[in-house]
């Protein structure tokens, strides 16, 4: 009945927003990226705060598609506006996608927002994006950074996980 409600809804209320992070969770894992995307999409077009929010996570999805271009756009377009939020999540997922979208072409750039993506992580108590953006921002610092760096985020990513007990997600 929550997606159904989720699908179906003009508004975002707390259970319509626990369904579509249930479902945008379940389509990203499943592989179902387009449609993860073509959801935020849908979403964004509500109000202001709602359309931050899922405009943030379609910066996440255009670059997992690998449409830089478009997902650099974006990022540019929202991070600012995130920035200002005093809502570490948000932060915290504004700076990962756009060390996402920056990966290939400005990995500078990425490991600088990938850092501030950990920061806001750590400093807000999201657990569940830190250990996320640390197997990111090891992976890039591993090809593009500081080797020992990237072995005292890997480290920290399995320690991480070990103690959240999110395996499912290195």
């Amino acid at each position: 009945r929550g997606l159904e409600l989720a699908l179906t809804s003009d508004r975002m209320d707390a259970h319509t927003c626990a369904a579509l992070v249930g479902l945008q969770v379940g389509l990203v894992f499943s592989g179902r990226v387009d449609e993860y995307l073509e959801l935020n999409h849908r979403f964004a077009q509500l109000d202001a705060d709602t359309m931050l929010q899922f405009r943030l996570s379609e910066v996440f999805g255009l670059a997992m598609l690998k449409r830089f271009d478009e997902a650099q756009a974006l990022s540019d377009e929202v991070l600012p506006a995130a920035r200002r939020l005093d809502v570490p999540s948000a932060k915290c997922l504004a700076e990962y996608g756009c060390g996402l979208a920056y990966a290939s072409s400005d990995p500078d750039r990425a490991l600088h927002a990938l850092r501030r993506a950990f920061e806001s992580a750590s400093s807000g108590r999201c657990t569940m994006y830190e250990g996320v953006v640390l197997r990111e921002l090891a992976r890039l610092e591993a090809s593009h950074g500081s080797p020992e760096a990237a072995l005292g985020f890997f480290e920290r990513v399995l320690d991480d996980f070990d103690v959240i007990g999110k395996r499912t997600n290195l």
